[in-house]
């Protein structure tokens, strides 16, 4: 009964309907499955084979570690 008062509500309370598989669009990435909602591509580039100064991985100053209550 509540099923068919939303209906008209975006689809709520309504049958699902059969989806058909969208086409892959190149070879080279997989198709989606029919339960994701996002999908995403990252791509990097732009990389430095220069080194990088240890300062940039020290701790910061005034930096102080504590342990939780549950290893005190």
């Amino acid at each position: 009964m509540l099923g068919g008062r939303l209906g008209g509500l975006g689809g709520l309370g309504g049958k699902k309907q059969d989806q058909q598989p969208a086409p892959a669009a190149s070879s080279d990435q997989a198709p989606s499955s029919p339960g994701s909602l996002l999908e995403m591509t990252t791509e990097l580039s732009g990389f430095a084979s220069a080194t990088l100064d240890a300062s940039q991985f020290a701790v910061p100053a005034g930096f102080k570690q504590v342990q939780p209550d549950l290893k005190k």
